[in-house]
């Protein structure tokens, strides 16, 4: 479904900055007084995968009706929109690093597979994430019949 979400993009260098980046966004959307209204996510806005020069937008959904308000106030800190209802190919997993290969590897396989193609930015939703580690995953891909 579409949701309206308070985010932030960077080029991170590579993974250690874009979790450095992460923080400071939580953090800063968090003071901010914002009602989360659901996980936090990554969305990648670069091609194929990389471990260096990353670019990332961190993102969380929040309430529609003070989300309207202050895309209106237009905040420095962070942007206010609605991402799109969209189609989505996903794989919902126990992260750990070792399982991100295969779970990238099997949405790959059933978009080729099926007859799609893929048509926006990766997302990683984190199910259950906390300061400490990260724990259940959803990757999601926006994909349309080929």
């Amino acid at each position: 479904p579409a949701l309206v979400i308070a985010s932030r993009r960077c080029l991170a260098a590579d993974f250690s900055d874009w979790l450095r980046f992460k923080a400071e966004t939580q953090a800063l959307i968090r003071q901010s007084g914002v009602k989360e209204m659901g996980p936090w996510m990554t969305l990648y806005h670069h091609q194929g995968y990389r471990e260096q020069d990353l670019y990332v937008e961190v993102a969380v959904p929040i309430d529609a009706v003070l989300g309207r308000k202050l895309q209106q106030s237009e905040s420095p800190d962070f942007t206010v929109y609605e991402l799109p209802e969209e189609q989505v190919a996903s794989v919902v997993y126990p992260y750990s690093k070792e399982a991100i290969p295969a779970a990238y590897e099997a949405i790959g396989l059933w978009v080729y597979s099926h007859g799609y193609r893929y048509v926006g930015s990766c997302r990683e939703v984190y199910l259950y994430d906390d300061e400490q580690s990260r724990g259940q995953e959803e990757i999601q891909f926006p994909v349309e019949k080929a």
